[in-house]
């Protein structure tokens, strides 16, 4: 029998009319119930599709990271530092100088070993220091780009890579913090310092110690770290006091009510900091109070300077300043005030903490053989170094600043680094990544 078009219609209209209402209440119910739960599948769905994404990253993010530090342990892996003696003798003759350094580091054997050398951090180097490690050895920390290597002395010719700390940030720079057994800070960050970290070489831990822009970090007497951030009101100056057994302690100095660009300790005085701004003023703190105990302004021509180092010595306060924008002592020069043609690379000035007066008390410039621009500097007690732009340092002696000794590096292997490893030890990176220890004696400086 064949079902026809109004057959159907026909049992529909019955269907609509044997349905009471309770049954389109359920229907509707039904139909609800349905709508929820398809919505609630997708959500699922979504978050699903969002958590794989996520997993998705991380887990590439986890493999760069582990390409990188495979890549800079095996690099450093091989690599012996390169330990050299360069003792100036006392003539003056910056020469014989040059020849006792080539003769320890371009001998035969040492040529060989200086060519089978691998860079210390891995890579480029970025910045290294030296300091004192347990059983009277030396440690040296050696940046790269990314990651920092721990370097222990196995013997006197014989170093041994100890551990490799990396980074998500570029590294900035590296120093050992003073009186901290074994404890270095790290800055990262890109072009500005973004954060500092605390790297343990006891238990080879690394903490975040503080994070922000910063302008300036230095370690200080007493195993303290001081930074300096600007802010609305100036710059905000913290003390962080470190230890490796507990989290640091921190302290906030007070503010100047302007920007402070460079942070420097002072011999003789633990708890003084001093620093200075871009319009030649300098300020002085004690480290214990937080108290800002008096601010200098300083006279013509050093209104771009940043200090280096504070001396205490009877009551006067002595200042050295490297000079970052050389116009103003170039237009002095000009007007004949300044007696030599020569520019001036840094200032020593006196100064009464009482009165606030200045006077400036010498000037360091750089001898006859010296080209180029002042590219950085790097002070230990009295012994000033400096590098120049072609790979050349130079060493001022603030006793004798008419006296300056120069010490040069092959052409082949330009220096991009120089720093102070101790009052004994000069510590200079290689452009190809190279790190080499000098003994600088002390009393064979020039008179």
């Amino acid at each position: 029998m064949e079902t026809t078009v109004g057959d159907i219609l026909h049992c529909e209209e019955q269907l609509r009319s044997t349905l009471h209402s309770d049954d389109k209440e359920k229907l509707r119910r039904k139909l609800a119930e349905l709508q929820r739960e398809y919505l609630r599948t997708a959500q699922r769905l979504q978050r699903a599709e969002r958590l794989e994404a996520v997993q998705k990253h991380v887990r590439s993010r986890i493999a760069e990271q582990n390409h990188l530090e495979q890549r800079d342990t095996e690099a450093a892996s091989n690599l012996r530092l390169n330990p050299s003696s360069l003792i100036p003798n006392s003539s003056g003759d910056t020469a014989q100088g040059l020849t006792l350094s080539q003769r320890h580091t371009e001998g035969p054997a040492e040529s060989d070993n200086s060519r089978r050398n691998q860079a210390a951090a891995g890579g480029i180097l970025v910045d290294a220091c030296c300091f004192p490690g347990s059983s009277d050895t030396l440690c040296v920390a050696a940046a790269g780009k990314w990651a920092v290597c721990l370097w222990s002395q196995a013997s006197a010719s014989e170093w041994k890579l100890i551990h490799t700390w990396t980074f998500s940030e570029p590294v900035i720079s590296v120093f050992h913090v003073p009186d901290a057994a074994g404890l270095i800070c790290v800055t990262l960050g890109q072009l500005e310092i973004r954060e500092v970290r605390v790297l343990s070489c006891s238990s080879l831990m690394q903490i975040l110690l503080c994070e922000g822009i910063l302008q300036a970090v230095i370690g200080v007497s007493r195993s303290r770290v001081v930074t300096t951030s600007h802010s609305a009101t100036g710059s905000t100056l913290q003390v962080f006091t470190l230890s490796d057994y507990s989290s640091p302690s921190s302290q906030t100095l007070v503010s100047p009510g302007v920007c402070v660009g460079a942070l420097a300790l002072v011999d003789g005085l633990p708890d003084a900091l001093i620093g200075t701004d871009e319009g030649g003023h300098l300020f002085v703190w004690n480290l214990k109070t937080g108290q800002l105990l008096c601010r200098v302004l300083f006279g013509e021509g050093f209104s771009h300077t940043a200090c280096l180092r504070g001396y205490s010595s009877c009551g006067v306060l002595f200042v050295l300043l490297q000079h970052q924008f050389l116009s103003s002592l170039e237009d002095e020069e000009k007007e004949g005030k300044i007696k030599d043609p020569k520019t001036a690379f840094f200032s020593l000035v006196a100064i009464n903490p009482l009165s606030g007066k200045s006077i400036p008390a010498t000037q360091l410039y750089p001898p006859e053989t010296w080209a180029g621009r002042l590219c950085e500097a790097d002070v230990s007690g009295s012994g000033v170094v400096g590098l120049s732009q072609n790979g050349c340092a130079c060493v001022w002696e603030l006793g004798h600043p008419g006296a300056s000794r120069m010490v040069w590096a092959p052409e082949s292997e330009g220096w991009q680094l120089a720093r102070w490893g101790g009052s004994n030890t000069l510590v200079t990176g290689h452009h190809n990544g190279d790190v080499t220890l000098y003994c600088y004696s002390q009393n064979s400086r020039c008179c």
